[in-house]
């Protein structure tokens, strides 16, 4: 850490941890410069939040955490003085206050202001089974997800691809490519030094082609008409046994109260059976004590999850038609059973409000980080790269549209009666075309940036907002000043692969604005 900068601490000692664990960060991304600014002097105060004038409702929503904390921080300082000072309730919003102003190393005037979070759970998804992240790789996206203000990462353990977690009682899914009980362990604790809660998956009871080449007793018969459209057979004691055991698995790894047990796209699999497969795992989570959380789909069986992850909105439904224009003539009968069970995410919200649970917004139109970039990169190795990197299937957007979405003002979800709005915002990054940590940050970046900056709430202390300007435009405005400052940012903290957006940035990183957005 630069010697120039000076933090003053009550006498308390109140901001010394969560101080302590932004400088461990610091450290793990290799800055030789001080990320909060050259000469910058920074105080810490506590404050209560009723003081702060925040109105954070800390019932509102669900939070990854087994109790809600105020995340929210005020920081006061002249647009352009070396001085600021945060104040906060508790620890953890004094470190989202240091990963705001390290994220925004230039002029305070973004700064200034009561910072709430909109919503307790905002996360990212991060699937490690089709590319088999390192510990060290997810250890960089952890600190990428605390340097954006997120709190949550979901790690998404096992797919058709690989298999990552250990399982008690079915030992040879540990053998190529598993993380060890140390490894997750390890990647817990380091979580948690940086405010996130990890939220691990275990797909069940489809998306299972990699269990079933270890363990193909488990599917009570001896082929499927394709390795991606199988399931477990939940009539042999031992597959129960089995999904039993993966819970056991998730509860041991998580470090906070939920858990998620997959449940989409399960091809093929008689209603009733998968209906019997949701429940033993729901069930035995809730009888550890752990909440569930499960895809969308799996709101229609028995089972009343804590929490659905809700990724396919009405938008987003393909038909029949698109599927078979992807899919070989051969799984023509395959493409139709997956647009019957498509259309039923047609019916998910009303199911979902009826059985009473929390919604977490996945809606892949805006929140899957995977989706190709329509526009240009100002580094042309990036366009070169963007042929192979990023899921074909999904139509390519440009950055900006991520922007003309919000949780709170969509109405969408309105109208599908989840009380106006939902309850967890959770951004995904699925990985068949990812080959590195490199691809993974231009993936996530400038992205998850927009997505984070929206499930806040900023309040300046000083308006000086420009006439007749709507709230989202005042919203958007400040978002695209931060991006100037969080370029350079990203790059202190190693993370200089992130996409050079010829939407968002011009030649010198600073982000355009001649295009409106849409205000919805």
């Amino acid at each position: 850490m630069n010697s120039e900068m000076t933090v003053l601490k009550m006498s308390d000692d109140f901001g010394s941890a969560a101080y302590e664990r932004f400088l461990d960060l610091c450290a793990s991304r290799g800055c030789d410069s001080s990320p909060l600014g050259d000469g910058r002097e920074l105080r810490i105060r506590r404050v209560d939040q009723e003081t702060r004038g925040s109105s954070q409702h800390l019932d509102d929503g669900i939070h990854p955490q087994h109790a809600h904390t105020d995340e929210s921080y005020t920081i006061t300082g002249e647009e352009e003085a070396q001085t600021l000072e945060i104040l906060a309730s508790t620890e953890n919003g004094v470190f989202r206050a240091l990963c705001a102003i390290a994220m925004n190393p230039g002029p305070a005037s973004g700064l200034i202001g009561t910072h709430i979070p909109v919503y307790p759970w905002r996360a990212l998804s991060l699937d490690v089974a089709r590319y088999q992240a390192s510990p060290s790789e997810i250890e960089s996206v952890i600190d990428l997800a605390a340097l954006q203000g997120l709190s949550a990462l979901h790690l998404h353990l096992s797919d058709h691809q690989s298999w990552r977690v250990p399982v008690e009682g079915f030992e040879a899914l540990s053998e190529g490519g598993a993380f060890s009980w140390a490894d997750l362990e390890e990647l817990g604790e380091y979580a948690r030094r940086r405010y996130i809660t990890i939220i691990p998956e275990i797909d069940m009871p489809g998306h299972c082609a990699s269990l079933l080449r270890t363990y193909p007793e488990l599917s009570g018969r001896s082929s499927f008409a394709h390795p991606f459209v199988s399931y477990i057979d939940v009539h042999q004691q031992r597959s129960r046994r089995f999904l039993e055991s993966c819970v056991g698995s998730l509860a041991r790894i998580a470090t906070g109260p939920y858990i998620h047990i997959g449940g989409d796209e399960v091809l093929g699999m008689p209603e009733q059976d998968y209906d019997k497969a949701i429940t033993i795992m729901g069930d035995h989570a809730h009888h550890r004590g752990c909440k569930v959380i499960a895809w969308q789909e799996a709101c229609r069986a028995t089972f009343t999850a804590d929490a659905y992850q809700y990724w396919m909105a009405d938008e987003d439904i393909p038909s029949e038609e698109s599927l078979l224009k992807e899919w070989p003539d051969e799984f023509a009968s395959v493409a139709h059973q997956a647009a019957v069970m498509y259309a039923q995410c047609r019916d998910d919200l009303e199911r979902i409000r009826s059985k009473g649970a929390a919604l977490i917004d996945s809606r892949q139109s805006y929140l899957y980080l995977d989706r190709r970039y329509a526009e240009r990169s100002g580094r042309e190795g990036q366009n070169i790269r963007l042929r192979s990197l990023g899921f074909p299937g999904y139509e390519a957007k440009d950055s900006m549209e991520v922007l003309q979405w919000s949780p709170l003002e969509r109405s969408e979800v309105a109208q599908g009666g989840i009380a106006g709005h939902t309850d967890g915002i959770e951004a995904a990054l699925w990985t068949e075309t990812v080959r590195s940590l490199s691809d993974m940050t231009m993936l996530l970046l400038p992205r998850l940036s927009m997505v984070s900056s929206l499930s806040w709430r900023t309040t300046p202390l000083r308006h000086s907002d420009a006439p007749g300007t709507s709230k989202r435009e005042q919203v958007l405005t400040r978002i695209r000043g931060q991006l100037a400052n969080s370029a350079g940012a990203w790059e202190r903290f190693g993370y200089d692969d992130y996409y050079r957006s010829s939407s968002v940035f011009d030649g010198s990183a600073a982000p355009r604005t001649a295009r409106p957005a849409v205000d919805k």
